[in-house]
C-alpha cells in the first residue's frame, strides 16, 4: 500500500481469503521492498546531528491480528521501535548556566550497534553488527539519538564535550 493523500492505495487488489477466515495486518516504516519477515534488516545512522539522519533512524511498526473479513477499514497503530537517548546538559559543578551557555559544546554516544534484524510479526529489534559512536541531534540543547535496543559491554557511554574537556558518563 502506498499513502497519497488521506487514502492508502494497495499494489494490487486486496481480498479476504473467505468470509470467515481472520487475517493480521502489519505495518512498518520505512518501506524496504523484498523485506524478510523474520529478519528485516534496518540500520540507524551514526551520524544524527542532521536533523534529516536522526528522522531517518527512526522505525515503526504496528499489529492488529484476528481481524474478521470486513469492507471498512483495519486500524493498525504504529510504535517506535527503537530507543529514544536524551541527554541534557545542565550548569553545576564549575558551570554557570551563562558559561554553559556560551561553551562549545558536544555529545557521544559510545560502543553502540547501529544496526539490526527487526522481526516484523512481534516488533522485536535484535541489535547486529560491530559498535559505533553515535552523534547525536542537538534539540535546542536536548541531544537525541535513536538507538536499537541492546545492552552495552561496559565502559564510557557518554562523553560530553565543553571547552575541549571530556566529560564521561
Amino acid at each position: 500500500f502506498t499513502y497519497v493523500g488521506s487514502t492508502w492505495n494497495p499494489d494490487t487488489p486486496i481480498y479476504w481469503f473467505d468470509r470467515t477466515t481472520k487475517a493480521d495486518f502489519y505495518c512498518y516504516y520505512p518501506y524496504a521492498e523484498n523485506a524478510s519477515t523474520t529478519a528485516h534488516i534496518f540500520a540507524t545512522k551514526a551520524d544524527q546531528s542532521i536533523l534529516e539522519n536522526y528522522k531517518a533512524s527512526e522505525f515503526l511498526w504496528g499489529k492488529t491480528a484476528g481481524v474478521a473479513p470486513t469492507a471498512d477499514a483495519v486500524a493498525i497503530t504504529t510504535n517506535h521501535t527503537l530507543s529514544s537517548a536524551l541527554v541534557y546538559l545542565k550548569a553545576g559543578r564549575g558551570f554557570t548556566e551563562e558559561s554553559l551557555a556560551a561553551a562549545t559544546k558536544s555529545v557521544k554516544i559510545l560502543g553502540i550497534k547501529s544496526e539490526a534484524t527487526i522481526d516484523l510479526t512481534s516488533g522485536v529489534a535484535t541489535a547486529t553488527g560491530a559498535s559505533t559512536t553515535i552523534t547525536p541531534y542537538n534539540d535546542n540543547g536536548c541531544y537525541r539519538a535513536l538507538i536499537v535496543p541492546q545492552s552495552t559491554e561496559g565502559g564510557a557511554l557518554i562523553v560530553v564535550t565543553v571547552n575541549n574537556t571530556n566529560y564521561t558518563l
